[in-house]
This record gives structure tokens, sequence and C-alpha cells, in this order.
């Protein structure tokens, strides 16, 4: 049975700011940035231009997760699922690549 995934919104503090509860689709038609995106740009609206980083796994990000979150000033790292890179994988060398340099 899958549960509901918390998300909270913390400070380097470790203090909750936000937090909200994914609990699949909210029943409109997610943006291109996808349910669990349009979960992390609600979350992260807020920050709008104030230079803040943001981390998450690859659940949540994505390409598109990433570029808009840099047209908005947000900085953001996180892990990213191959099938998510919309051709940015191109310009990456491959796994075979990196495992022979080490």
């Amino acid at each position: 049975m899958w549960h509901p995934l918390p998300l909270p919104f913390t400070g380097v503090s470790g203090y909750v700011f936000k937090f909200e509860m994914y609990a699949g689709a909210r029943g409109e038609k997610p943006s291109i940035l996808g349910s669990c995106g349009d979960v992390v740009w609600h979350l992260c609206e807020v920050l709008h231009g104030k230079s803040h980083k943001v981390y998450f796994d690859n659940l949540f990000n994505s390409y598109h997760m990433l570029s808009h979150l840099q047209a908005y000033g947000i900085y953001a790292i996180g892990t990213c699922r191959s099938n998510r890179m919309f051709g940015a994988d191109t310009a990456l060398k491959r796994v075979l690549q990196l495992k022979k340099v080490g």
C-alpha cells in the first residue's frame, strides 16, 4: 500500500517553514513539471529571487524542474532519473565511460 510522503521545507537551522503532504495527483492536470514537480514548485515559489539553494531527490527532480527554478533565481541540486533528462544526457558521459575513468 502506498503512503503519502511528507515534504518539509526547512532552513539550515532544521526548523520547518512550510510543509505539504504529497498524496498523488491533485485532480487537475499537472504542469510540464509533473505532479511531483508541482509540489516542489508550490513549496519553493516563496523563494523567488532570494538566491536560496534547494536540494531534493530523484522523485521530484527533472530537467524541466531545474530550468524552471533557475528562471526564478532559485538554485537547485538533486539526483535525476535518466528518463527525465530530456536530451541533457547527450552532453554527459555514459556510465561505462565513467567507470573506465574511475
